[in-house]
């Protein structure tokens, strides 16, 4: 069974899977709590005064960039009948030219995080580059080629041992389509091994913004970074 990374990520991460996932799941200490802890009334309200009517993305990103804001659910079968349940947070950070994503994932037992990735677009070929972090240390890049009249389908491609990947993300306006295939290295042949869907589900908080200056003040005094 293919692990997940985020859509994308999905990272693509949108949002993106990569390799095959380990027999043994994680040790976890606690369940992570989803954000649904109620804010005081005063801090709600200033957070809905300056929350932005939508999320601003770099024009870069295209359609891919809708997703930010949003929590993205799925709830699918891999081919060979393995339930595949997870959630994942797209938020833009430094002004919308990059988009996280945290994947969460739900092994019947309880929800943990499973995936971070870091989305940015290649200035040279003009693909989205999915960096990806998983729970057991790995790391991984997957470029995102935007492809299709309207430029709402990203492809991406890559090898994991003897085994080499392929999806396809369709962005669509309250959902997008996920498409993945697998072949072994010796072989031609692809076998399609996910065809699901991910919904778009409630809008997230905006994070806190702070204003970027040439160096920082620590609490109590002294700068870092050499600013003056």
């Amino acid at each position: 069974m293919p692990r997940l990374q985020t859509l994308l990520i999905p990272t693509l991460s949108l949002a993106l899977i990569s390799a095959t996932a380990p027999a043994q799941q994680p040790e976890r200490t606690r369940r992570l709590p989803r954000e649904t802890q109620p804010e005081r009334p005063d801090q709600d309200q200033r957070q809905r005064d300056r929350a932005p009517s939508r999320v601003e993305m770099h024009e870069d990103f295209g359609p891919l960039g809708d997703m930010a804001g949003y929590e993205w659910t799925i709830d699918a079968s891999w081919s060979d009948g393995s339930p595949l349940r997870a959630r994942n947070l797209y938020r833009p950070i430094l002004g919308g030219r990059y988009m996280t994503a945290q994947t969460f994932a739900d092994d019947g037992e309880g929800e943990y995080e499973r995936y971070f990735t870091v989305y940015s677009v290649n200035a040279e070929t003009g693909d989205i580059d999915a960096h990806g972090f998983g729970f057991n240390g790995a790391t991984s890049t997957v470029s995102l080629e935007r492809v299709g009249d309207a430029g709402s389908i990203y492809r991406g491609q890559w090898p994991d041992g003897q085994t080499e990947y392929k999806q396809e993300i369709e962005i669509k306006s309250d959902h997008c389509l996920w498409r993945v295939w697998s072949r072994q290295l010796d072989t031609e042949e692809w076998s399609q091994i996910m065809d699901a869907r991910w919904d778009r589900g409630r809008r997230l908080r905006p994070l806190p913004s702070q204003p970027m200056t040439p160096g920082f003040r620590r609490p109590g005094g002294g700068n870092r970074g050499g600013g003056r």
